[in-house]
């Protein structure tokens, strides 16, 4: 019986062939709409007029100057 199964599997690889072709290129569409809605979702908060390049954290240091002795 399994040697049966395998044998008509075996005869018909050529559909099988284009239905898991199939079944590969409407994963990757889904994929992809996920994909795109993910990161379109996620940066939803940015203006659209920011420039994200300049978006970053900054560090500031505040010292205070150092006295010289004066030069005689």
């Amino acid at each position: 019986m399994v040697s049966h199964f395998f044998k008509l599997i075996w005869n018909k690889k050529g559909q099988h062939f284009l239905l898991i072709l199939e079944i590969m290129v409407a994963y990757l569409v889904v994929f992809g709409i996920f994909r795109r809605v993910y990161f379109t979702t996620g940066t939803m908060h940015i203006p659209a007029t920011s420039n994200i390049k300049m978006c970053g954290a900054s560090t500031f240091r505040i010292t205070r100057p150092v006295r010289r002795a004066p030069i005689h």
